[in-house]
């Protein structure tokens, strides 16, 4: 009996340990006329998630100012929520402007249930962008000092190729 149970804790305690819990993460830096900016009295940040099934459903809506870049692996802005799989959901990051406004459409039901994606440059255009199954960013980018990698979208990406 003991040797079963010893096992047992032992099964127990390799499933658990394997166990990560999902997230989706989006990082990003703004540029305003070519400088980057993290000027809350500029720009309003928002992000919100809605359900794949029902798109009129918002579930989760958030308002972000700029944070640490030592912290946030290099970018202004990290949105990080945890317990959600974003192939379950589409979201939308809304920038502001005055009366201009930015919305970044994300929408993959292929995503990871670990959806992390950094934007090295976002030069605040009015209009919407889309980034679909057909168009989610491929590139991959390492960072080995905490183990961690994610999908990115370069510097020089040209966002009229996914303006709705």
């Amino acid at each position: 009996m003991k040797k079963f149970f010893f096992l047992f804790i032992l099964l127990i305690g390799f499933k658990t340990a394997n166990a990560q819990l999902e997230f989706y993460q989006f990082m990003f830096n703004i540029y305003d006329n070519g400088e980057r900016t993290t000027d809350s009295r500029r720009f309003d940040i928002k992000l919100n998630v809605y359900e794949r099934t029902n798109p009129k459903k918002i579930l989760q809506s958030y308002t972000y100012q700029a944070g640490d870049t030592s912290k946030n692996l290099g970018y202004d802005y990290n949105i990080l929520q945890a317990g959600g799989l974003f192939f379950e959901m589409t979201g939308e990051i809304i920038i502001t402007k005055g009366t201009e406004q930015m919305k970044i459409i994300l929408d993959n039901p292929k995503a990871s249930a670990w959806t992390s994606i950094g934007f090295d440059r976002i030069n605040f255009t009015p209009g919407t962008f889309i980034f679909d199954e057909a168009h989610w960013p491929q590139k991959v980018r390492i960072r080995l000092q905490n183990n961690r990698s994610f999908n990115y979208v370069d510097e020089n990406f040209d966002w009229e190729t996914i303006r709705k």
